[in-house]
This record gives structure tokens, sequence and C-alpha cells, in this order.
């Protein structure tokens, strides 16, 4: 059993699994598939949490089969900045949060490179804040004396285990993660599946599920219909709360009702009270901020 808050403590985790690798006969190496998969979605996870930026993240692998296969899940637009390495390339590197994939599992026992000391100490010795290791721990331990060692220094400290169980800040619950696809349906948004909930400046509440990066809120953008009513005719706004971020440009809606005077204009910087009054019969600036231009 693996407890991974991933909020800024030291984690040291080994996640078990037989799941077998696949050999590419057109690089001569090794991938594994569900490795790569679930490094993927543990990246993801670790970016929501709005602690760390992708430079803060670094993936190991033995393979340059694997190296490949992760590479190609990790859409550039998404991941740009994460460095995807063989362990050859990283030593005498460290980052703060470090991902490995250890690729070889199979039923000779095979490990490989897996095997050669040097590169094993120099896999498990570069994160200064988090390392997360994928691999068969079962076959490594049967296959190397080093790792059965590793293995189980890792069992007596409760670092190993065959789930990963993510902590939900928030609500205080626990979201168990056992296969790649249950980080999306799990934890679609770096939290847990209930709903955030939390109020909003305006008046609603978010309707995001639970997450950890935004959490004040600032970014988001409420889509639901302003509550505040137009001065002086005292009608309902019709429009959605994001279209009025006071951050942005103020933006002068009038009462759509066809007895009033229909006139939209853009505003930016202050506003004077007394020409706006003499633009239109029934406006709103900025509707659900205020609903009295003498207000502003």
């Amino acid at each position: 059993m693996i407890l991974a808050f991933c909020r800024n403590e030291e984690s040291r985790l080994f996640l078990n699994h037989s799941k077998k690798e696949t050999a590419d006969e057109m690089t001569m190496s090794h991938s594994n598939a569900f490795e790569a998969d679930m490094v993927v979605g543990l990246t993801r996870y670790l970016l929501s949490q709005g602690s760390y930026t992708t430079k803060d993240i670094t993936i190991i692998t033995m393979y340059t089969g694997q190296l490949l296969l992760i590479k190609n899940k990790m859409p550039k637009r998404e991941f740009e900045g994460i460095k995807i390495t063989s362990v050859d390339n990283f030593q005498g590197e460290e980052n703060k949060i470090i991902i490995i994939s250890l690729v070889r599992s199979n039923v000779a026992d095979n490990l490989g490179f897996v095997k050669i000391e040097n590169r094993v100490c120099v896999c498990l010795s570069r994160a200064q804040y988090g390392m997360y290791v994928f691999g068969n721990f079962d076959m490594l331990s049967r296959g190397s004396e080093l790792w059965k060692n590793v293995v189980n220094e890792a069992k007596e400290a409760k670092e190993l285990g065959s789930r990963l169980l993510l902590g939900c800040h928030m609500h205080q619950n626990i979201t168990e993660i056992q296969k790649p696809e249950d980080f999306k349906n799990k934890s679609p948004t770096g939290g847990c599946r209930l709903p955030c909930k939390k109020k909003l400046n305006c008046g609603h509440i978010c309707k995001m599920s639970c997450h950890n990066k935004d959490v004040e809120h600032k970014e988001y953008k409420c889509t639901e219909k302003c509550t505040k009513i137009f001065w002086p005719c005292n009608h309902p706004c019709p429009n959605a709360v994001m279209a009025y971020n006071v951050k942005r440009n103020a933006e002068r809606h009038v009462c759509s009702t066809p007895e009033m005077s229909i006139k939209t204009e853009r505003a930016s910087g202050a506003v004077n009270t007394e020409s706006v009054r003499g633009l239109v019969d029934c406006l709103a600036l900025l509707c659900h901020v205020t609903t009295d231009v003498t207000n502003i």
C-alpha cells in the first residue's frame, strides 16, 4: 500500500506490477506499455497539484524503446519542459521529482540492464523531493541481490505496493489508483471525484470536480447566468458571469427588453457616471459586480 499526497514532502514510492514488457524489433530495445501509461498519468497528476512545473520533473528509463514510447504518449503542448531521458544520460544530475520506469517484466526473469548496479544507483539517487519507481519488483528481487535488498528496505518503510493511493486534502479522502485509466476516471482534475462546490466571488459555486490547482479560483470562469439586476429598470441580467470579469475591460450592456433603448458599448478604465446615465435609458455596467452606476 502506498500513500502519496505529493505536496512538497519527501516521498519514495515503488509501484509493483506484473504487466509484461514488449520487445521492439526496430530499436532492438524493450518497452512496457503499462508502465508508460502509468508514468504519463502520474506526471499529469503531479502537474495538476500546482506545486510543480514541467521543469521540476524528470522521467528516467533504462531503455530507448521505453523512452520513445513515453515521449509519444506525452503531447508537447501539455508536457513541454519535462525531461525524458535514459539513465546513462542523467548521471550527475538531479531534479525535484524523479519518475523511473524499469520496463523489464518477463517469464524468463531476464533483468537485462536493470541488474547493472551503477545504473541502479544512478536511478535511485537523483530525486530531491520525490521518487516514484514502476517495476516488476517480484521478478527483480529474484534475479538480483541488489534489488532484493532495495525491495526489502522499501517493504520495511512501507514504500512498496501494487496500488497508488492519492490523498485529497480538501475532502480528506483517499483515491486508489491501480491502472492507468484510474487517473482519468477517479482523479480527472487532480483531486478526488467529489465536486468542488467552493463558493465563488460571484455568488455561484464551482462546478468542477475536486481540484488542487487554482484553489482560489482566480482562473476559473463561471458560466452561470448573472443574478444581478439592471439599473434602473430592475430587469434581470441575461448574461453569463464569465462575460464580466472585472480584471478585463469593462463591458456596458443594456437591457434587451423591447421597450428599452438597446445599445452596447465597450469602455476601458474609469467611467463617467453622468455620461453613462445619458447614453441609455436602461444600462447595466458589469451587472454582476454592481447594480448601480453611482457605486462605480
